[in-house]
């Protein structure tokens, strides 16, 4: 599957980033973390215009089962935008942006609980294509 999706963020403008994950405390941590790197984080909940948005990190608690709903629905709402999957499922040494991402229908996976380094470094390496 080959990603035809936005090369770079619109110049001019701190990349646009949203997070999705239900849990409240590690979605903050991570928000901070892309704020601290000039990120501008965007609420999922509220009306965003898909040209907007650069990046999509979603956790993907059940990433094993296939291509979830959600990462089809993002990749509709969002066709510009990266998307980068975080699960609990994913080993620690799967690359990034293999086989599993492309299986997954997005643009690169990281294995949860990730480090600031690793989320941010993945973020940087996404927006930068």
């Amino acid at each position: 599957m080959t990603l035809s999706r936005r090369q770079t963020t619109t110049p001019g403008r701190r990349p646009r980033v949203i997070v999705i994950d239900d849990d409240r405390a590690w979605r903050a941590l991570v928000e901070e973390w892309l704020g601290a790197i000039g990120c501008e984080v965007l609420q999922a909940s509220a009306p965003v215009a898909a040209d907007d948005v650069d990046l999509v990190l979603v956790d993907v608690p059940k990433a094993r089962e296939g291509e979830p709903t959600m990462i089809r629905q993002l990749s509709e709402t969002y066709p510009q935008a990266r998307l980068l999957a975080l699960s609990s499922c994913f080993f620690p040494g799967v690359k990034s942006c293999g086989p599993v991402a492309q299986a997954l229908g997005v643009d690169a996976v990281l294995a949860k609980p990730a480090s600031c380094e690793a989320v941010t470094s993945a973020v940087r390496d996404l927006l930068a294509r």
